[in-house]
């Protein structure tokens, strides 16, 4: 498993920071953890494969982990021609499909039908799922908003724990005990 720290920000605006997003390569899977502003941008400079993403994954919907989701969507339906054919699927806890549909409702409906497969699952803490190529995440609920969610990456092995923005929580350090 490998991991690229893009962003590590906050709203605070600071020269050399941008907003939250993680890229993990685990075996054929391609996870951005976080979508805040400024990712696209790092992407481009960091992951040269960044067209092959294949998961994205929000732990909670405030603008620095979301607000470059409509421009990644964009950048692979306009940015290159022929545009993206490789299906996506967008990760996140309960609310992510009505998310999708605010952001559709602002930027186009293009978001709803962005010209490639977009498949929203949103996995409530306690629960997870197959990425396939063995790779399963995991969702724990954090103190932070209603629906914030840490993040687990599991193959083989190897284990990654994410918690996106969190309060103090003795139970998040037990559930990522070993990562």
């Amino acid at each position: 498993m490998r991991l690229i720290t893009l962003g590590t920000g906050t709203v605070a605006l600071a020269p050399a920071r941008v907003c939250a997003g993680h890229h993990v390569e685990a075996g054929a899977v391609r996870l951005l953890l976080d979508c805040g502003s400024g990712i696209v941008h790092r992407l481009a400079q960091h992951v040269p494969a960044w067209r092959d993403i294949t998961h994205v994954a929000l732990s909670h919907f405030h603008t620095d982990h979301i607000g470059d989701l409509p421009t990644l969507l964009f950048a692979w339906k306009y940015g290159d021609l022929p545009g993206r054919s490789a299906p996506l699927v967008l990760i996140g806890p309960a609310g992510t499909s009505a998310l999708l549909g605010r952001l559709a409702d602002a930027h186009g409906d293009w978001m709803r039908n962005p010209g490639f497969e977009l498949t929203v699952v949103e996995v409530t803490a306690g629960g997870s799922m197959s990425l396939g190529d063995d790779v399963t995440i995991a969702a724990h609920k954090v103190p932070h908003t209603e629906e914030s969610v840490a993040w687990s990456i599991a193959r083989g092995g190897a284990r990654l724990v994410y918690s996106g923005d969190t309060g103090y929580d003795p139970m998040l350090a037990e559930w990522a005990r070993g990562a």
